[in-house]
């Protein structure tokens, strides 16, 4: 854990510690003005477990290139429930959701 009065520096060489897995949780402190992609981008891919680092993982979810990016719990876990109800859903390239709507009346 780092105070929200870390500065960039801080937190960038707080990224680089040996650890398993890491969530960066935004927003940062507006107050400090830390950049937020540098701070996404420096966290290692395979330790990113949010799936936001920007120049990778997040372009690969946004072009469907599911193979070799770590897809985080949330997205995942709503995937296999819509897979395991059997319903067709109708997901379109915003960042909204959309359920299946049912047309009986």
């Amino acid at each position: 854990w780092l105070p929200n009065t870390a500065t960039q520096d801080e937190v960038g060489d707080k990224l680089i510690m040996s650890v398993h897995g890491l969530i960066v949780q935004l927003p940062l402190d507006p107050v400090n003005r830390i950049n937020t992609e540098f701070i996404t981008n420096v966290v290692n891919p395979e330790k990113d477990v949010d799936g936001y680092m920007v120049c990778i993982n997040a372009g690969k979810l946004s072009r469907g290139d599911l193979n070799d990016c770590f897809i985080p719990c949330t997205p995942s876990g709503c995937m296999e429930l819509i897979r395991q109800t059997g319903l067709l859903c109708l997901i379109s390239s915003s960042e909204t959701f959309i359920p299946n709507i049912s047309t009986e009346s």
